[in-house]
């Protein structure tokens, strides 16, 4: 199914020469949207204009289930073409004292490199550690949050130095629960105003780890100018760069923008939200080096991502008592759209401030319609939406009729081969035997499993639009020490990759350059699917 984003968000259709017109008569697609999660036009208006319909009472065969949280025993009654937008166990990151723990356990085992976080402490679980740091170094700025706040609420600048009141605030909030950590006191600024960028990170899936970066994305500007007198730290519109706060502030400017997507016009009035676009122009302006920049805070990504891995990856392996799950990944019918909310100091070192496992999709203004329009119709073109098989012989009105809370009863779970996992011990000597290689002699000894894993891989990034695949990646093997036990998916891809990928790689193999040697490469069937080469 071809997604695209409406007229109305300012978007050119996409040209595809990959397009191919279904039979105009083919049975319907059907999405769900349920749970907690508010209404987002982005989701609905995108999936109704590629001409899925919306499930509500009726039972469907459904295709995509829109919600706020799925669990390993709903996926175990998924069938095979069956999709959600939520990983089990993502609140390892969506919570900041999970967040934290994790990021402190990766800290710990490599201390050199890995800091993606200011420095934190989880109360009151480490309350004596945040105390003895306070003693340690009594001129510094923390910053409290509470573990699952939104929207900046309750959250405190305190410094113990200059305020009694805050000095005796350290004691009482050793006993509450959320986060402390080190407040970040040179941010990089724009015109003296603090700003931040909500990164857009989509994840098709933990095992092998393929994450995609959304070429756009939203700078949040405060709406006074920075100080750090300590007069000033109750003035939230100044040290807090959340929209929920800043709209609210008679000097918040809305962002108009143009619907080509250019920059605004320079009038004098500096708008509250800029695009990414627009960040770009201004650092290249000012000497700075908006690619080096990214290509830090898509290291920060990645390894946020892999500290998390082995979480939610148990989380989504695990189905609850009495679901049978058979030699699956159940988290393949899964994919997920992160905010990653970075700061950047001044010497241009983002920080991680959070992650939200349930980025707001709402389009409140020009700016906000252009970017999530496109960013929720490129997802779902990388994710990639099929017909169910049994639709057509089921009249095209229904087939399988299973609603998503429902177990899978059969005994047989029905997930695709979109996972990298083969299982077991014979999946980790592989892994290991194919690590302990040369690139091009690893790809030469690929099973037909690993073309498989290759070729998903590849026909995926063909669809990602503005989305840009940053893991894996060709210097992917600094990242592999990182992970508990690399898995053979990401072993594979990780190969693949460092040997060249792409079209060229691909082109080799039809050629059968690597025919006759350990695995043979390709055979017809998988060959079958490469696009011609260029």
């Amino acid at each position: 199914v071809l997604f695209r984003a409406t007229a109305s968000a300012g978007d050119p259709a996409v040209a595809s020469t990959r397009k191919v017109r279904t039979e105009v008569d083919g049975p319907p697609l059907y999405f769900v949207y349920s749970g907690s999660t508010p209404k987002f036009l982005a989701v609905t208006k995108t999936l109704e204009r590629a001409g899925l319909v919306r499930a509500r009472d009726e039972p469907v065969c459904w295709s995509l289930l829109w919600t706020s949280q799925v669990t390993a025993e709903t996926l175990a009654g998924f069938e095979e073409h069956q999709r959600t937008n939520h990983f089990p166990g993502s609140e390892v990151l969506g919570r900041k004292d999970l967040l934290i723990t994790q990021l402190l356990t990766m800290e710990q085992r490599f201390p050199v490199g890995y800091a993606v976080s200011p420095a934190g402490f989880v109360l009151p679980r480490d309350a004596r550690g945040w105390q003895a740091s306070v003693e340690e170094d009594p001129q510094a700025v923390w910053i409290w949050k509470p573990c699952n706040g939104r929207c900046g609420n309750r959250i405190a600048l305190l410094s113990p130095s200059t305020s009694p009141e805050d000095a005796s605030k350290v004691g009482e909030l050793c006993h509450k629960r959320g986060v402390v950590q080190r407040y970040i006191a040179n941010p990089l600024l724009i015109d003296g105003y603090k700003f931040d960028l909500r990164v857009y990170v989509v994840v098709l899936s933990y095992d092998p780890l393929k994450v995609y970066l959304n070429t756009e994305g939203l700078v949040r500007l405060a709406t006074q100018r920075y100080t750090m007198d300590s007069e000033t730290f109750g003035t939230k519109t100044m040290h807090l760069t959340n929209y929920s706060i800043n709209k609210y502030s008679p000097d918040f400017v809305p962002n108009t923008d143009r619907a080509d997507g250019a920059p605004l016009a320079g009038d004098g009035c500096r708008p509250s939200k800029w695009s990414f676009q627009e960040l770009r122009q201004y650092l290249q302006h000012h000497g700075l080096d908006y690619d080096a920049l990214f290509a830090r805070i898509e290291d920060l990504v990645i390894k946020t991502l892999i500290a998390a891995d082995p979480a939610i990856r148990r989380a989504s392996s695990s189905p609850a008592e009495g679901v049978e799950a058979v030699g699956a990944n159940l988290a393949s019918h899964c994919f997920e759209i992160y905010g990653f909310d970075v700061l950047v100091n001044s010497k241009l070192r983002p920080w991680l401030l959070e992650v939200n496992i349930h980025p707001s999709l709402r389009t409140d203004s020009p700016l906000d319609k252009r970017i999530k329009f496109q960013l929720v119709a490129d997802t779902l073109n990388l994710v990639g939406l099929r017909q169910p098989r049994d639709a057509a012989s089921a009249g095209g009105r229904g087939g399988v009729r299973r609603h998503p809370s429902r177990r899978g009863r059969d005994g047989e779970h029905k997930a695709g081969a979109k996972d990298g996992s083969v299982g077991g011990a014979t999946s980790r000597l592989t892994a290991a035997r194919l690590a302990s290689m040369s690139p091009s002699s690893a790809v030469a000894a690929f099973t037909e499993e690993a073309w498989e894993i290759v070729l998903d891989a590849y026909d995926e990034e063909l669809r990602s639009g503005g989305l840009r695949r940053i893991f894996p990646r060709e210097n992917g093997e600094r990242y592999a020490m990182y992970f508990d036990e690399e898995s053979f998916g990401n072993v594979v891809l990780r190969k693949w990759h460092e040997a060249g990928g792409g079209n060229d790689l691909l082109s080799q193999q039809r050629s059968h350059e690597f025919c006759g040697k350990a695995g043979g490469g390709p055979d017809a069937s998988i060959m079958e699917r490469l696009p011609p080469p260029p």
